[in-house]
């Protein structure tokens, strides 16, 4: 008797294998909001992956769904693309005030307070648009107004003068090179940058008239 209950149950767990292994994992095609789905089909094999892209202003979950045995591995969504702010710089004001999440294509106003300007500007400030990519087109930070060394302005053993402190208000004295002259004694730095350079030496060749 227990003979034939071992067949049976080797014959019944033979056929669930075979009748898994014919008909196969299957996944229904979902369906995705704001989503466009590549190549579609009513239904996916194990181990097949759903490519799919999504409408403007949003964008695919990270990873690629893949139809396992428990259905497909991530969720297929488009999620929708936004920008947030973070925490503000000290001083730092922004019109609509107090929000923190921007849509694609939305704009918030910086304002920095004084002695300081938007970072990677000179500007106090700026309407800053949030990107379809989801990044800021300038970074929503206010830093301190500083000046740039200036290779550019014939200042002899520039890195001296100037490498250090380069402040808002900050006054350095300084020497031109050879064939230039200070155009005052110290150098200022401004919010429209260094004030008083190095400029060109004229020389004039003096004759008698005949």
């Amino acid at each position: 008797m227990k003979q034939c209950l071992v067949i049976q149950h080797l014959f019944f767990l033979c056929f669930c294998d075979c009748a898994s292994s014919q008909y196969g994992i299957r996944c229904k095609l979902p369906t995705i909001p704001h989503g466009i789905i590549n190549d579609a089909k009513e239904e996916y094999k194990e181990n097949e992956q759903l490519k799919y892209s999504c409408e403007k202003k949003y964008r695919p979950r990270h990873g690629t769904p893949m139809c396992l045995r428990v259905g497909w591995s991530i969720t297929p969504e488009c999620e929708e693309i936004n920008c947030l702010l973070g925490p503000l710089t000290p001083g730092t004001s922004t019109s609509p005030q107090g929000k923190n999440v921007f849509r694609a294509g939305e704009s918030v106003e910086i304002t920095c307070s004084e002695r300081r300007c938007l970072y990677g500007t000179r500007e106090i400030k700026r309407n800053i648009i949030c990107k379809e990519s989801g990044e800021w087109e300038y970074s929503p930070v206010c830093e301190e107004i500083t000046c740039d060394i200036p290779y550019d302005q014939h200042v002899d053993y520039v890195h001296y003068y100037f490498s250090r402190d380069r402040r808002l208000g900050v006054e350095k004295t300084y020497q031109c090179e050879s064939g230039y002259h200070a155009g005052a004694r110290t150098a200022t730095c401004t919010e429209n940058g260094l004030q008083n350079h190095c400029v060109l030496q004229k020389y004039f060749n003096v004759t008698n008239p005949h």
